[in-house]
């Protein structure tokens, strides 16, 4: 992100696995989005214990745009 000059605040994490990408995106402060995609096997969290939960949850990309949008009229 410092690298790009952009704060946490106007970054979008997209992921399909709680322990590897929502929680990761959640230390660092910023929003991320799990997509569930049907008939896709997300990574198993079976007996994991994750606090870290998305802000958003979708099931195709195309609803990113509906997220993004809406961000950026806040």
């Amino acid at each position: 992100l410092k690298k790009a000059g952009l704060g946490s605040d106007e970054t979008l994490f997209v992921g399909d696995s709680l322990q590897h990408d929502i929680a990761g995106a959640s230390a660092a402060g910023i929003r991320s989005v799990r997509i569930i995609e049907e008939g896709v096997a997300t990574p198993l969290t079976s007996g994991l214990k994750i606090r870290a939960q998305p802000d958003y949850e979708i099931t195709e990309l195309a609803q990113l745009i509906e997220i993004v949008e809406s961000l950026n009229d806040a």
